[in-house]
């Protein structure tokens, strides 16, 4: 496959695996994680972890598009940087944050952003698993390169 071109910059989520942007004692607040065992994904854009114990699991990955809003959430900031909870945005006892790592014009002129979607699911109240995102994204704002 050929070079992208332009490349991405440094400071692109392109360059970070997801995986290693959680580390074991954050993760504890998952019950039955097993934190030594993540799913890689494609490209190292993309990790999750699931509970040996229960349902829960968590999705992390990273997204380039339309710049979020909290359109079905509300806004918030995360070691400085905009971020949304989305309470059941991916569906029935989940709760997403979005992350805002570095906003870009894309190939049009638009506003575009590289973002981090972190989503917590299982069977625990909303409430529940937002705060559990909330603290696991706020863990991960703090490991991104600033822009």
């Amino acid at each position: 496959m050929p070079r992208r071109s332009p490349a991405l910059p440094p400071e692109s989520l392109a360059g970070l695996d997801a995986c290693t942007l959680l580390h074991a004692r954050d993760l504890e607040i998952i019950p039955g994680v097993d934190a030594a065992d993540p799913d890689h994904g494609f490209g190292g854009w993309d990790c999750d972890w699931a509970s040996t114990t229960s349902d829960l699991g968590l999705d992390l990955r990273f997204d380039r598009g339309p710049e979020p809003d909290a359109a079905g959430g509300t806004a918030t900031r995360l070691n400085g940087r905009p971020a949304f909870v989305k309470p059941e945005d991916e569906g029935d006892e989940t709760c997403l944050v979005l992350i805002v790592h570095r906003t870009y014009a894309d190939p049009h002129g638009r506003t575009a952003a590289e973002t981090v979607r972190l989503l917590v699911h299982g069977s625990r109240p909303v409430p529940r698993l937002c705060a559990m995102a909330t603290d696991l994204a706020r863990a991960v704002s703090t490991r991104l390169p600033r822009t």
